[in-house]
């Protein structure tokens, strides 16, 4: 019984579903990704270009590049670009490098895991600085006239209607006597 109320209520009351047109728009999970990403130490080459890819496909939904403001953010978009480039190359070193090291004593091998190391540890650093400062001009334009906020505060209004394979369970016992039921 109390399975069946728990299951009407899951689907009335999703917190894990995004409903609104401005949670849409907003994509709150890209942004709690990049987050993620930017707070992890060490970034795989897979996480990297989750990375690159999700800074540019969420706020650029709503802000109000002026011509200016779109050759700005492109120029520095395609520096980050080229700093994810030099990552990557280093990424294919790096596993030359290991390939290579299996000849080496032990305290080279250790001597060179290290240094590779600090060489990643620098590269992503430098990415994620760039990265940073590219979300803060991104977002930084967004107040500029309000036009982002003005766009969602003047949007329409959008419905969701879920549709459940299973029928909804009908009360029984004095639950269903308390509705009128037999």
């Amino acid at each position: 019984m109390d399975a069946d109320y728990k299951t009407v209520e899951n689907l009335l009351f999703d917190r894990g579903q995004e409903r609104t047109l401005i949670d849409k728009l907003l994509d709150r999970r890209d942004v709690e990704r990049i987050k993620k990403l930017i707070a992890k130490e060490a970034l795989t080459r897979e996480e990297l270009l989750e990375l690159l890819y999700l800074i540019t496909g969420i706020e650029t939904k709503l802000v109000n590049y002026t011509e200016d403001d779109r050759y700005i953010l492109g120029k520095y978009y395609a520096w980050i670009r080229d700093f994810v480039n030099a990552a990557e190359l280093f990424y294919d070193v790096q596993s030359q490098i290991r390939e290579a090291m299996l000849k080496y004593d032990e305290d080279t091998k250790k001597q060179l895991t290290k240094t590779l190391e600090y060489i990643r540890g620098l590269l992503l650093h430098d990415v994620k600085f760039a990265i940073d400062v590219f979300l803060f001009l991104s977002r930084s334009t967004l107040s500029i006239d309000a036009k982002a906020f003005e766009m969602l505060l003047t949007s329409k209004m959008e419905y969701e209607y879920k549709t459940v394979g299973e029928p909804i369970p009908q009360p029984s016992g004095i639950q269903s006597f308390l509705r009128g039921g037999r």
